[in-house]
């Protein structure tokens, strides 16, 4: 049992042989499963209220998660991107609010995706950071984008009831209302 000194708003995440949460203190903890003490600790600006999510390293496979990346966001506006064997930040992003919710990793772990309270949805590349794209939702992201391949059938119903935001293969992030979607693209 560790006690990470804060409240804890969000699910925690198991990955290899590591539990990972984010307090209200703005602390990322990385605690050992076998015997709950500390491995790692690191530091955010600000409050984390949502979950962590994992990529794999670049020169690892996505289904090994040794030299996996964890990436949080906070209330210092920033997606974290962290070496989960050290704790130490590989990149950051810094939109312009509050992110709540979960990143989203895709596109075979080469791009993430995250909400924020800015109104936007934010793709950025794994490998660095770099902002990829971005689309104004019309309102705030309090939660996790998903990203999924679709292919959609016709229907009114679907048309009438849906949005979605659509990365095309430009990578440009655009709100879709347009149904049916015949073509295989990622729906977050």
């Amino acid at each position: 049992e560790y006690d990470t000194g804060s409240a804890i708003e969000a699910a925690p995440m198991i990955l290899a042989d590591s539990l990972y949460v984010g307090n209200e203190d703005g602390k990322l903890c990385a605690i050992k499963l076998a015997d709950g003490s500390l491995r790692w600790q690191y530091k955010t600006g600000d409050k984390i209220v949502g979950s962590t999510n994992w990529l794999a390293h670049p020169a690892k496979s996505a289904s090994m998660p040794s030299g996996a990346r964890i990436l949080v966001g906070s209330y210092d506006s920033t997606l974290h991107c962290i070496d989960s064997a050290s704790g130490e930040a590989l990149w950051k992003y810094e939109a312009e609010s509050f992110i709540n919710g979960a990143p989203t990793v895709f596109a075979g772990g080469k791009s993430v995706a995250f909400g924020c309270c800015d109104n936007n949805v934010y793709v950025l590349s794994s490998a660095d950071g770099a902002k990829v794209s971005t689309v104004d939702a019309g309102s705030q992201i309090a939660g996790s984008p998903a990203a999924a391949v679709f292919t959609f059938a016709s229907s009114s119903a679907m048309r009438r009831s849906c949005s979605a935001i659509r990365l095309d293969a430009a990578k440009n992030a655009r709100l879709s209302t347009s149904f049916p979607m015949r073509q295989d693209g990622l729906v977050i």
